[in-house]
């Protein structure tokens, strides 16, 4: 081959081409290791009470060499009239350990849930991403931002009940030693419900909670029924008891009613999914 006939560019978009695959491939191994597309972490964010400052030019003296920030900036924060002030929003672990051993009068620590990324860039158009604040600005970050917000907390709650509440059937089966009654279901109730408003899902508490619905629906129409007509639509109401008038066993009626519930449960869900 003649010398005249090698186009060093060619080898050089050959070598670009090459690294980018690469590249893209190391990408792809770390999506199938992390399968997670975004995660919350809790950080530590610092602030201070301007008026409970002692030294204010020692402290942003102080607080600039520890946090690598404008000296001349922090003066102006702590010179300010407002009762609360960021000083710097998720410092590291380092940082935040360097500046409590300090104990500076006026200086606040406060912890914040900040989004982390394991595969970077991968999928960020659909994703999305957050804000410092936590909020959701783009993607589905910002479509499902009022769900996401706060919602390991709210996890651990709903896990707790949960929990509790497997831990009252495993040991009070069936036949019951103990009847949970209204001290017990009223609250339950009431946090389902309250689940229901921070998610903003209200209106699928009709779904998820049909067979109280239906109970509910039954006492309404036995009552207007024999008040209007004279006449009882059931033998019994709640419509269990007319259930067992029917010549149901108990054990029937709870094993068809949690089977329903089950059903509603995942059906509420699969809503959830197509939204």
């Amino acid at each position: 081959m003649k010398q005249e006939d090698v186009r060093p560019e060619e080898y050089l978009e050959f070598a670009e081409e090459k690294e980018r695959e690469a590249a893209n491939d190391v990408e792809r191994e770390t999506a199938r290791k992390h399968k997670e597309m975004a995660i919350s972490n809790t950080v530590t964010s610092i602030a201070a009470h301007p008026t409970l400052i002692g030294n204010m030019e020692a402290s942003a003296r102080i607080l600039a060499k520890e946090l690598n920030l404008s000296r001349r900036s922090l003066r102006r924060k702590l010179a300010s009239n407002k009762p609360f002030v960021w000083i710097k929003r998720q410092v590291s672990p380092k940082e935040a350990k360097a500046v409590k051993e300090l104990n500076l009068d006026g200086i606040v620590f406060k912890t914040e849930q900040s989004r982390f990324y394991p595969n970077r860039t991968i999928a960020s158009q659909v994703l999305g991403f957050s804000g410092i604040d936590g909020y959701g600005l783009e993607g589905i970050e910002y479509f499902y931002d009022s769900y996401l917000k706060g919602s390991g907390e709210l996890t651990v709650f709903c896990a707790s009940i949960f929990g509790a509440g497997l831990g009252f059937l495993w040991f009070n089966c069936y036949p019951a030693s103990i009847f949970m009654g209204d001290i017990g279901s009223l609250p339950l109730g009431g946090a389902l419900g309250m689940v229901a408003i921070l998610i903003k899902k209200e209106l699928l508490l009709v779904i998820v909670g049909g067979i109280f619905v239906v109970e509910a629906i039954s006492v309404i129409l036995q009552i207007g029924s024999y008040r209007i007509r004279k006449k009882r639509i059931f033998k019994i109401a709640p419509l269990h008891h007319h259930l067992q008038f029917l010549g149901w066993q108990e054990s029937k009626v709870i094993v068809r009613f949690w089977i329903i519930a089950a059903l509603l449960a995942l059906l509420t869900l699969v809503t959830l999914k197509i939204r």
